[in-house]
């Protein structure tokens, strides 16, 4: 099974995904209260694949993930997840 076929994602996954660092993605958790991270246990997290690209797709045009190319990743995960 691809990473593009996975339902849930872990923070590396997530971090490969927009091609950025496991600590940006717990950033991003941490800094926003809406990512859809799930916890299953103290240190472990799952993130809803559907979940995230509609949370990047709010958040990449809105300034507040502060990086161009996380935006841009974002909306091609998007649009490959569309197709």
């Amino acid at each position: 099974m691809s990473q593009n076929e996975k339902p849930l994602l872990t923070y590396r996954e997530v971090a490969q995904l927009l091609g950025k660092s496991v600590s940006f993605v717990h950033e991003l958790h941490y800094r926003h209260p809406d990512f859809p991270v799930v916890k299953l246990a103290a240190h472990t997290h799952i993130i809803p694949r559907d979940l995230l690209m509609d949370w990047l797709a709010i958040h990449a045009g809105d300034g507040s993930l502060h990086n161009k190319k996380v935006a841009a990743a974002a909306k091609q995960s998007a649009n490959e997840t569309a197709t």
